[in-house]
């Protein structure tokens, strides 16, 4: 019962965020800005570029690159999943002419969990960790790497919201399973 009332309560406040976002002028005019966090964390591209750097690069770099590959199937295959099991629907007030081409298809036409969130908090984790190994002795080299790839992860979890692509509750729940899959692919 209580989970019933809460699921209930989530979306009920899910859909109110979204109406007051779709009824903002601003955040409108912002939307040809928000959009850039979608191709930079669009999945095809990443796995190309790890692929890439694994097959061309030196061990060390190339080991980096494995570790981003893992991360990137851990995250498409338990988003996958979860979006094909829960199947929300996306915000009535989602454009699908506006979307990147290849994000409404298959399962990546439904909402929860938020996998441009769960992939962009994967991606900076692990980025956060090579520049700081790289940037070891430069402070302030490490503290601008940090706060750049933060922001990065931020930003598109608030475009997600922003763009109404998701409700509130996909992109806190994707964020929270970039950080899990970011445990998981430092320790498997």
């Amino acid at each position: 019962m209580f989970f019933i009332k809460l699921k209930s309560l989530l979306i009920n406040q899910d859909l109110y965020l979204a109406k007051k976002i779709d009824s903002n002028e601003f955040i409108k005019k912002l939307k040809k800005y928000l959009i850039t966090f979608e191709f930079v964390f669009h999945g095809v591209p990443w796995f190309i570029i790890c692929f890439g750097i694994f097959l061309l690069a030196n061990d060390k770099v190339s080991y980096h690159s494995l570790i981003f590959i893992k991360g990137l199937i851990i995250d498409l295959i338990v988003v996958g999943l979860l979006k094909l099991i829960t199947r929300r629907a996306r915000p009535s007030f989602n454009s699908e002419k506006e979307m990147v081409a290849g994000t409404n298809i298959g399962p990546d036409k439904f909402s929860f969990p938020s996998g441009h969130s769960s992939r962009s908090v994967l991606i900076c984790s692990l980025m956060i960790d090579i520049t700081t190994q790289c940037f070891s002795n430069k402070k302030l080299y490490k503290i601008a790497s940090i706060a750049f790839f933060c922001f990065l992860a931020i930003g598109t979890c608030l475009s997600r919201i922003l763009l109404l692509r998701h409700y509130l509750s996909d992109v806190f729940v994707g964020a929270f399973l970039g950080l899990i899959f970011y445990i998981l692919t430092n320790f498997i």
